[in-house]
């Protein structure tokens, strides 16, 4: 295995009242050199640095960095694996198939977008699967990625099988035990000279990651979340992690839209939908890729920019608070993270010099 530490600079972090704050360049820089001395090659320890790193930017600490000791160890025990690139099953017109070949899904991810917006390119429009891939981290991440190619995206995103446990995390409407995946959707608009328009949700009510990150801060999470393993609504994070489950994002509606994603990106993909187990602990995606050129590119453009000018000048609530667009607040907080640096709890501070110790990559110094 190549060895992260050589001559890596030492990297600066500030020690604030709940943990610490670590600029983010550095805190991109030492993950990847961690994943590099695990056995990544340059650029998959790049893209999965970056990403992590990413999604703690713009406010999205469950798929941020806590993240990493749980990458690392599904590398040791060969649930994922680096350096294996998505294998193409499938392609005909404007559809491709792709196996992620239990590979690192940041990097798989990379692939379907530059393989959707190929096909958007082509074709107007282009439609990628992809199965059996490791986590995908924030999906709209891809979103961005192809808003950046002036490609309108959707994405639909599932974990199949249900082992290692814990992998399944919500509950059906009117179930009280685990019996679907967290399943979260992205869509994705471009914005001529002005950041995109994007969603990214989970159809859960909470992410996993989410509730991992307030039980590292020693946090209850918001009522109306999540169940304990009698079915009894619950705050404590403890409760998730011992039997419990995540409750359907807006009842009914969210977990019919739940059911669908999860078919979407499943049973489509080939990787099999919730609580099949043909690649347990895998991630699977559905992603929709459409050229604003294929048709009324302008009409489109203008009627977004004036919608959005109008959804915004709605009169609010609170005047402190103005009303946004999808994507806003990840960008208001990844300008101010930018400057002041991503917050890290204790837990996850000290899983990192953990991690630094054992692969000889030195962590951002105080």
């Amino acid at each position: 295995m190549p060895n992260g530490g050589g001559d890596i600079p030492r990297m600066s972090s500030t020690i604030i009242d709940n943990g610490f704050t670590v600029d983010h360049q550095d805190l991109s820089h030492f993950v990847s050199r961690l994943f590099l001395a695990a056995g990544c090659d340059e650029q998959e320890a790049c893209l999965i640095g970056d990403g992590l790193v990413e999604a703690n930017l713009v406010g999205h600490d469950s798929h941020g960095v806590l993240r990493v000791p749980i990458y690392l160890a599904d590398m040791a025990k060969g649930v994922v694996r680096c350096n294996m690139p998505p294998r193409k099953l499938s392609s005909f017109g404007a559809f491709t198939a792709f196996d992620g070949m239990c590979g690192m899904g940041h990097a798989a991810g990379e692939i379907v977008v530059r393989e959707g917006v190929r096909l958007a390119r082509e074709f107007g429009v282009g439609i990628v699967t992809l199965c059996n891939s490791g986590h995908l981290g924030r999906i709209g991440r891809w979103a961005e990625q192809a808003a950046s190619e002036n490609i309108l995206s959707l994405h639909c995103v599932n974990t199949s099988g249900g082992a290692p446990a814990g992998v399944l995390l919500a509950a059906a409407f009117g179930g009280r035990d685990r019996r679907m995946s967290i399943n979260p959707i992205s869509i994705g608009l471009p914005r001529s000279g002005e950041a995109p328009v994007i969603l990214d949700a989970t159809m859960a009510a909470t992410a996993g990651g989410k509730v991992m990150a307030a039980r590292n801060r020693g946090d209850l999470v918001p009522a109306g979340q999540i169940i304990n393993r009698e079915g009894q609504p619950s705050r404590n994070p403890e409760d998730l992690f011992e039997g419990g489950a995540i409750l359907p994002f807006g009842d009914h509606r969210g977990y019919g839209l739940s059911f669908m994603i999860d078919v979407m990106a499943g049973a489509l993909s080939g990787g099999g939908c919730s609580g099949q187990t043909r690649f347990p602990h895998m991630n699977n995606m559905f992603s929709l890729f459409v050229s604003p050129t294929a048709n009324n590119a302008a009409t489109m453009a203008s009627d977004l920019e004036e919608f959005s000018d109008w959804v915004r000048a709605s009169e609010p609530v609170d005047t402190a608070n103005p009303v946004l667009l999808p994507g806003d607040i990840e960008r208001r907080t990844a300008k101010k993270r930018r400057k002041s640096g991503i917050p890290l709890d204790a837990r996850t501070f000290s899983d990192l010099k953990a991690l630094g110790r054992k692969h000889n990559v030195p962590f951002p110094a105080s």
